[in-house]
């Protein structure tokens, strides 16, 4: 009895212990990294605050290397689940089939914004749509913000996916520890011919 005890103390430690250790050995790589470009602040301080968050989000697994260990099928319904509260709530992915969901989740990307961080700038040129799953984003145009947006709100492509795409008017910056979905606009645009999606099922804030 007491040996399965230890025995199970002592494998929970060395679980512990592992991931500790790959975390200060990624760390260790991205400040060498920024090191060696003599990379100054505060851009090093972003780059030190992304790892962290994105670390605590995933624990280190580079989850597009562990998917393409399995075949497509299981991608598509690992996908499904990992997304499943993004296409559960949001108006422009309720009424679709399952095998249209399916195809559109292997197509979101994550990405993760510590507070002060800013995902797009004024003038860039806006390609992907995006949705906040946690955290809080304003929208700044010169000096004044002119929204702030949450969790389900959605903020990039303009709404007439046929339109070309264009540049952004203001910069969109992180308020808090932000966690987003994104997808290409191509991506988008298949989704919404195959499954007969509206313009007006993607209302939002485009910027």
């Amino acid at each position: 009895m007491y040996a399965s005890i230890f025995g199970n103390v002592s494998a929970i430690i060395q679980r512990l212990y592992s991931g500790t250790a790959r975390y200060h050995a990624q760390m260790m790589r991205v400040r060498e990294f920024i090191r060696f470009h003599q990379i100054p602040n505060p851009l090093r301080q972003r780059l030190e605050e992304y790892f962290q968050h994105a670390w605590s989000y995933t624990n280190g697994i580079d989850m597009n290397a562990v998917l393409k260990g399995f075949p497509e099928c299981l991608q598509a319904d690992i996908c499904l689940h990992l997304n499943r509260s993004l296409l559960q709530n949001c108006n422009a992915f309720k009424g679709s089939t399952k095998g249209c969901l399916r195809a559109l989740a292997m197509r979101f990307k994550t990405t993760h914004a510590p507070p002060g961080d800013t995902l797009v700038h004024a003038g860039d040129l806006i390609s992907d749509l995006y949705f906040i799953s946690r955290g809080s984003i304003e929208i700044v145009k010169g000096d004044v913000v002119v929204a702030i947006l949450g969790k389900n709100d959605i903020f990039g492509e303009p709404i007439n996916l046929d339109a070309l795409p264009g540049k952004s008017s203001a910069d969109v910056r992180a308020l808090t520890y932000c966690d987003l979905h994104k997808i290409n606009r191509e991506d988008m645009l298949e989704y919404k011919y195959t499954c007969s999606v509206t313009d007006s099922e993607f209302v939002g804030d485009h910027y």
